[in-house]
């Protein structure tokens, strides 16, 4: 026959206690502060038992669980209000026997329910445990850097399995399930099991809210695109510009992260032919080559696409543009033309590139060589920005925008 011990017992509103646990509690029950009195007279030791039904103010006998946790009152504190702050220590588990529901405070008999198929190698798996437990606690964002290190520095598997399911975020019934299996193998492998379902729960519901955000993001720039083409419209008054005119509205938009789909409806609008947009298109996949670290943005292109139909016609032009290499810029830009139009800006700003080292170079010799330069100049800086950075600009320049004629005369 099991030995039982009397001891005053405390019921809990929505809290499991479990051995070797220290939490503060605020008792205002009368018959609560009783029982924790009554303790305070003796060995300080209480029975912490939680309620199936927290809303039931007079709980008895049949509103509380089998099982609860012999635990010591560590400190006791009457606050103004006429309630009770209590700390208390978690000890044992018990089973109560029977409950006396007397005049001033429940009072219950009980027995130890000692752990069960405890054996050694049962360590080796709650270190395991902890291993999953933390990478929960990291994908939830939650605050237990006490308790954490606790659970981390404890070699016992019944201390590491009882601070594990006091902290985890499950149902008060999933919590008392788990503190009435004596067997410490099934303890463990219950909580296990949890953890795992809490962490497959949580990463699904975080990629989710990725998905949503994503989703929410990619609405928000698609209407945000769609006003800027609106107004995009309403500045150019409906009417088609200069050719060159269609990269230098979508830059912006292409340094900001749209991608080419997008890009193209801004090009759509402000350029007046096909070409237009083959040539635009080619500037982008250019500095796009030089943001990803391609040491020759221009020979990459012309290697990926030369058998692609749609550029066949600018890798040819590309590959007669370096025959000229030797040639002043200014007679090459006076013979491929000088205006906006395409292929002449397009193939002056790749002859402008190959015989420069820099973007300070690079910008002179285009602004000298004169003609409508704004498009050339735009492809040229964006080029040499994305292939050696921000640095590669002259400070000066940064901190103003200075007019042509005022470059050329620092130069």
């Amino acid at each position: 026959m099991n030995l039982t011990y009397t001891k005053p017992l405390l019921p809990l509103r929505d809290i499991v206690i479990f051995p070797s646990i220290v939490v503060p509690l605020f008792v205002g029950r009368e018959k609560s502060i009783k029982a924790l009195q009554e303790a305070m007279k003796t060995d300080k030791s209480i029975i912490l038992v939680a309620q199936k039904n927290s809303e039931i103010d007079d709980p008895k006998d049949r509103d509380l669980y089998a099982f609860g946790c012999l635990s010591k009152v560590l400190q006791l504190l009457k606050l103004p209000d006429g309630t009770v702050k209590v700390l208390v220590e978690g000890q044992k588990r018990v089973k109560i026997v029977k409950v006396q529901n007397e005049k001033e405070f429940l009072n219950c008999e009980v027995e130890l329910a000692e752990d069960i198929n405890v054996t050694k190698d049962l360590d080796v798996y709650a270190q395991g445990l902890v291993k999953k437990f933390e990478k929960l606690i990291v994908l939830n964002k939650k605050d237990l850097n006490d308790n954490l290190n606790l659970i981390r520095n404890s070699k016992d598997a019944k201390i590491i399995a009882d601070n594990i399911a006091a902290n985890l975020n499950i149902k008060i019934f999933q919590k008392q399930e788990i503190l009435e299996i004596r067997d410490l193998r099934k303890r463990l492998e219950k909580i296990f099991e949890i953890v795992n379902k809490e962490t497959s729960v949580i990463s699904v519901e975080k990629k989710i809210r990725g998905r949503v955000k994503n989703q929410m993001e990619k609405t928000q720039r698609e209407y945000y695109l769609n006003e800027q083409l609106k107004a995009i419209q309403k500045f150019t008054g409906g009417v088609r510009v200069n050719e060159s005119d269609g990269f230098c509205a979508a830059l912006p938009y292409f340094l900001y992260g749209y991608d080419l789909k997008d890009v193209l409806k801004i090009i759509k609008i402000v350029t007046v032919s096909k070409m237009s947009i083959k040539y635009a298109i080619t500037k982008f996949h250019l500095i796009t080559f030089a943001l990803r670290g391609a040491k020759n943005p221009i020979k990459e292109f012309t290697k990926k696409f030369k058998k692609n139909n749609l550029f066949k016609e600018i890798v040819n032009d590309i590959e007669k543009v370096k025959k000229l290499k030797t040639k002043p810029h200014s007679v090459v830009v006076k013979k491929l033309g000088m205006a906006c139009s395409y292929p002449g800006t397009f193939n002056s700003s790749i002859h402008s590139i190959l015989t420069s080292k820099d973007y300070k170079t690079a910008i002179t010799k285009t602004i000298k060589a004169g003609g409508c330069n704004c498009s050339r100049v735009n492809f040229i800086g964006a080029y040499f920005t994305a292939l050696k950075g921000m640095s590669s600009i002259p400070k000066s320049w940064i901190k103003k925008t200075y007019p042509a004629k005022r470059i050329l005369k620092q130069n």
